[in-house]
């Protein structure tokens, strides 16, 4: 219910030291990029809260990436916990996620480009070509034959470390759903 959601909110910003304000207007961009359904977006405050708690990442940051990079995740398969569980991650590892993240959105336009229809599944035979590489330094080759010098090389440094992500996603679940509530200041800010 609506009274669930806004003292999600409430919680977030108080355990975040963040602008309550600034958090609805940056979640409320992810649920409509991301097309999180009014159910699961108490769900979805959890996620965005423990990705915060467990990377250190802060929450405009987690909110920003996952919709500037939404539709070419989307586009290559990615889900919602993917996307949030690498942008987490790596920011945690202190990666130039931007430039790992302009290295999926450039997949996602090569791809398309040259497979249409079948790019989704094109990418994953990509993917799967630097997991099986026998070194990083093969891994790295085959990125950047498609993506370019400068993208390839971190991008495939990321992806030759995946079950990282997989494990950093498994970790328990650290909900704000019973934390009791204060309510912080609508001025407050990060």
């Amino acid at each position: 219910p609506l009274e669930d959601l806004t003292l999600g909110f409430l919680r977030l910003s108080s355990l975040t030291g963040t602008d309550v304000v600034a958090n609805i207007t940056n979640v409320g961009r992810v649920y409509g990029d991301w097309g999180v359904k009014a159910e699961d977006q108490l769900a979805t405050q959890d996620k965005l809260f423990r990705a915060w708690q467990e990377s250190g990442v802060p929450i405009d940051q987690l909110t920003g990436s996952m919709v500037q990079y939404g539709a070419s995740l989307r586009g290559l398969g990615y889900s919602f916990d993917d996307a949030l569980a690498m942008t987490a991650k790596w920011n945690e590892e202190g990666v130039n996620t931007e430039l790992v993240m302009g290295g999926l959105r450039k997949s996602f336009a090569v791809f398309s480009q040259e497979f249409g229809p079948n790019a989704q599944a094109e990418f994953q035979k990509f993917m799967a070509q630097i997991a099986g590489a026998d070194t990083p330094s093969a891994a790295a080759q085959i990125a950047m034959d498609r993506l370019g010098v400068k993208i390839g090389a971190d991008f495939a440094s990321r992806f030759c470390v995946t079950s990282s992500v997989s494990a950093w996603k498994r970790r328990p679940p650290a909900g704000i759903s019973n934390v009791p509530v204060s309510t912080p200041s609508a001025s407050r800010t990060a």
